[in-house]
This record gives structure tokens, sequence and C-alpha cells, in this order.
């Protein structure tokens, strides 16, 4: 009786020991990879989701961060996340919502010249990238061509996760070929209008001005007899000489920079693109004990071996990022850079060097008491 006792209590426990096996098997293999869904959110949001595992890809859904999100599908290479066509699934779905509000015939072509409706390239999986095809009436009808052309860069614009690595080929390929192209038709006849996605990135402010006269260059090559409406000569006119004089001004403006003032502008503007990638290979931070708080020197140039730093702060976690200090070691360059904070006003920060006489690393040491503003060189003699 016992060893039939025995028996069924090992087979029980056979049985259940199988069935956590695959459970954890089936959770480690089939629902995208523990790494991979974290990547996926950290990229395109906490609402990303695992959908199907196909056999050389995984396939995703996100949502837009618009005020109706709506879900966008899309693929991802199963031996490089950066490999996925979310930007193109994106801006079909955005070019959906924008453009059916318009009164104006437009398409997707892919790279074969194929043309496809809006709704159309939601169901078929079109070759990418893909461009947007707009019909135009006539000459008049392309400054309202190219009024809804700005608009929709305004637009595709106020989605952050578009330009999530810019700075990547890869990206900046897909980004350019998809927002920065269109193909306009009139009276049967298309031709491309290319202008520089930096546009988008930045400001849209003067979009309008550069697309139409890209397009009136484009339409001028295909009908060069079409008669054209008569234009005023002195606004034309007026305006180049604005905008000349615009630059003549900012031309003499740059001469007149000091040296330490040009790169304190240089590094303004490069903290208006910084996205918080942090390498810690030459670089140093410091997070204070209440965990929002967050200094960083930050290498941003490279000469002989030795680094220029400026010194960047976070107060939201490490979300967005301000400008302390351009030039913390007062033109001082060092091959690497160590930080402490005591709190957000008293801090340290070390410059690493080698002393050539003893071929020895050496520390020099400078404070601040005004949150990095300004630092001193401490005077403290340092060990030998």
């Amino acid at each position: 009786m016992n060893e039939r006792k025995l028996f069924w209590t090992l087979t029980v426990l056979s049985l259940a020991s199988a069935v956590l096996l695959g459970f954890f098997f089936l959770s480690g293999f089939l629902s995208g990879g523990e790494r991979l869904d974290a990547e996926m959110k950290a990229y395109f949001g906490e609402s990303t989701e695992f959908a199907k595992d196909e056999e050389d890809k995984y396939i995703y859904c996100a949502y837009s961060l618009r005020e109706e999100p709506e879900a966008v599908w899309f693929q991802v290479d199963k031996k490089s996340p950066l490999e996925n066509n979310f930007i193109e699934q994106m801006m079909k779905r955005d070019a959906l919502t924008f453009w059916r509000t318009k009164k104006r015939e437009v398409y997707f072509v892919n790279r074969n010249k194929e043309v496809y409706t809006l709704e159309e390239a939601q169901t078929y999986r079109l070759e990418e990238p893909v461009y947007l095809s707009l019909s135009c009436s006539s000459w008049e009808d392309l400054s309202a061509c190219a009024d809804e052309m700005k608009e929709w860069a305004e637009y595709v614009r106020k989605e952050p996760r578009y330009f999530w690595n810019y700075h990547q080929a890869d990206v900046t390929t897909s980004f350019r070929d998809v927002f920065s192209q269109f193909e306009v038709r009139i009276k049967g006849k298309a031709f491309w209008v290319d202008f520089s996605g930096a546009w988008i990135l930045n400001t849209t402010s003067g979009l309008k001005e550069e697309l139409m006269d890209l397009m009136e260059t484009e339409f001028d090559k295909l009908f060069p007899d079409e008669p054209k409406p008569e234009k005023p000569k002195e606004e034309p006119v007026a305006e180049y000489e604005i905008r000349k004089r615009a630059l003549e001004e900012e031309e003499a403006r740059q001469e007149a920079l000091t040296e330490e003032e040009a790169w304190q502008e240089a590094m303004e503007k490069w903290i208006q693109t910084y996205d918080g990638e942090f390498e810690p290979e030459a670089s140093a931070e410091f997070v204070l004990e209440d965990g929002n708080a967050c200094y960083r020197l930050i290498n941003t140039d490279y000469v002989m071996g030795d680094c220029f730093y400026v010194l960047i702060k976070s107060t939201d976690g490490k979300k967005t990022w301000e400008l302390v200090n351009a030039d913390p070691f007062d033109g001082s360059m060092y091959g690497a850079a160590e930080i402490t904070f005591q709190d957000e006003n008293h801090g340290t920060i070390a410059g690493i060097y080698t002393d050539h006489s003893s071929n020895q690393y050496r520390k020099k040491i400078y404070v601040t008491e005004d949150g990095g503003k300004t630092f001193v060189e401490s005077k403290r003699p340092q060990p030998r």
C-alpha cells in the first residue's frame, strides 16, 4: 500500500514539474523575449505590446501619443531591435488620420511606383520606404498644396517617437524618405518635391516658401509654356532684401563673438538636441540621494586623446537636461573626469591627466558653491 501511494505521489510531482517547465519555456521563448520587450517599451512607450512571433522577426503593437490613440503594428528583426519598420508604419497610420480630412486625392506610392489608397496601405504590407502622392489641379493650386504639405510636416512633428534615434544613419534615411519627399501630380504628370528633413525636426516656419520654390522649379520643367499668374515685382524683391540683410547681420554677429562666446552658443544649441544618451567612457555622472537631481560631465570633443567637457543637469529623473556650464575646467583638457556633489549647490569635479615628469596620473580638483555655474581650482596639494 505504501509503495502504491509513493508511486502516485511521484507521478503527480513529475506531471506538475513538467507543467511548470513548459510554462517557463513558453513564457521565455514565445513572448518576444523579456530583453526585447523592455527595449521596445523604452523606444516606443510603455504601452507597446508583443503580438506575434514569426520566423525571423517579432510583431509588436504600439499606440500613437495623440489625443485619440490608434494602434500601430510593426515588425522588429530578432537579431537587432533597431532594424524595424516602426517609422513607416506609424507614418501610414498618421497619413490616414491627417489626409482623410483634406479634399484632395492622396495616395501612397512604393519604390516600384505601385499606387495604393490610404485605406489600402493599412491592409497591404507595402515595400518600404513609401511616399505620399498628392494631386494638384493647376499652377494656382500649388500654393494650397504647399500649405497642406507644411501642415503635414507640423502634424508629424508632434509625435516624438519619429525622432527617437534621429542621428542613426538608417533611421535618418527612413525619416528623410518618408517625411521629406512628395510626389505631386498635375494633369497626369508627376514630379518629386524633396525638401530637407531638418526642417521638420527643427522648425517649419519658412517651409511654405521653400516648398513653393521647389514646386515652381519642377513645374516649369514639366510645363514650360503654362501661363502663370502675374506676381508683384516689389514683394519678392523686398522679401529677398529682408532675407539677405538678416543673413548679413547674423554673419556679422557670429564674427563678433569671442571664442568663449561662440563655444557657449554652440553648447546651448547642442543641449537643445541632447537626447539623454550617456557614454560612461571619458564622461562622468553623479546622482544626489533624492534620485532626481543628476549631474553629468559630458565630453564634447577629443584632441590627441584629451577631452573638452560640459556640465549638464537634470532635475526630473533624467528626462530633460539643462546646460549648467559650457566650460567647467576653464579651457583645460583632461583624459578623464570625475564628479561629486554634496547637494545642488556644493560639488567637486576633477580632471585626470598624466604627469610626464613622473609618468603618473594626477588630478586637478575644482570646487563650486553655486551649483556648477562657476568653479575654482582647489589649492590642496595632491599626493605624489
